[in-house]
């Protein structure tokens, strides 16, 4: 399969005109204009970072995050969208409407959106911060150990991880390819930010720095309150167990998908109304685990069992 092809061919839209790979992570073309800015991104060491590969629990993990280190200030968090209290780093070059804006006089970006670097840089800290970014594209000063902030990181079957990101990629993107050639390209670490393993595996390494904390969304799924507590004893915070049960309640699925100021449908609508298309399709999709079974059919899941199997041999990585 020729997937440069195939990603010129059906993978570009309006909000991304192609992509090139920046230290062996593919990303898109816009974010060439800013990679020096992020490289020299200032970090203070009380801001709290959440990093992931996309579609691994990071909105969940971004929501219990914020409540945890607020004190569980669940009315700020119902009145403010969590873009806005945790905005996501390179959201700008992700969704790049600035090409088109001038065409649509009645199209409203939100900063967090258009500008989102801007954004974070502006930020008061203790600062919360969302990244999809490998460990070798965060800011000099993390990479090089002069600043740690806290870093939660969050991981997730991989299997799982491809059928959501297409899914995810359907409603943002509006690409025209299926989900076979997805698979493929996801295998071929072909898809935006690059290879899952190169991702995943420098971070587990890491996993034993006192200012990171390394958890994955099959344990959430599993015993959420287990995590919660794991996650505020990492954020020095300690809650009762009626607090405890507060907060997983309101982290459930139904909850999540239903609160506007975490469900992403502001983003959906304006990727809607910048297409001119309809979609019913939603951020938040069913949030369960091993989804991949039913969605892959058996000579690609032999594909991906192999792929998982070459990739960590030699690791203690247990998918």
């Amino acid at each position: 399969m020729d997937f440069d092809k195939l990603i010129k061919e059906k993978w570009t839209s309006l909000t991304r005109k192609g992509y090139a790979m920046f230290e062996n992570c593919m990303m898109p073309q816009k974010y060439a204009e800013l990679k020096n800015e992020f490289d020299k991104l200032k970090v203070n060491e009380e801001d709290i970072w959440v990093c992931t590969f996309p579609k691994c629990g990071t909105t969940w993990t971004q929501e219990m995050v914020w409540l945890i280190a607020n004190n569980l200030d669940f009315e700020t968090a119902k009145k403010v969208n969590l873009d806005q209290r945790f905005p996501f780093l390179e959201m700008s070059t992700i969704v790049d409407f600035s090409d088109e804006k001038s065409n649509l006089p009645n199209f409203q970006v939100p900063d967090c959106v258009v500008d989102s670097l801007g954004v974070i840089k502006n930020l008061k800290s203790p600062a919360f911060i969302k990244t999809h970014l490998p460990i070798q594209l965060f800011p000099q000063e993390i990479r090089n150990g002069t600043k740690k902030p806290k870093i939660i990181y969050v991981a997730r079957d991989p299997r799982d991880v491809c059928v959501s990101f297409y899914h995810h990629s359907t409603i943002i993107d509006y690409f025209e390819i299926n989900f076979e050639e997805y698979c493929e390209l996801f295998l071929a670490g072909k898809v935006l930010y690059g290879s899952f393993w190169d991702h995943i595996l420098p971070f587990w390494e890491m996993r034993h720095q006192p200012n990171i904390l390394f958890i994955k969304y099959e344990d959430m799924k599993k015993d959420l309150k287990k995590v919660i507590k794991q996650v505020a004893e990492f954020l020095g915070r300690t809650f009762s167990e009626q607090d405890l049960e507060r907060l997983a309640k309101h982290l459930s699925f139904d909850s999540m998908k239903n609160n506007p100021a975490v469900n992403k449908e502001i983003l959906v609508e304006l990727v809607k109304k910048f297409y001119d298309k309809k979609n019913d399709g939603s951020f938040l999709r069913k949030g369960i685990v091993g989804d991949h079974k039913a969605a892959m059919s058996p000579e690609m899941l032999r594909k991906f069992d192999n792929w998982i199997k070459d990739n960590i041999q030699g690791t203690d990585y247990v998918v």
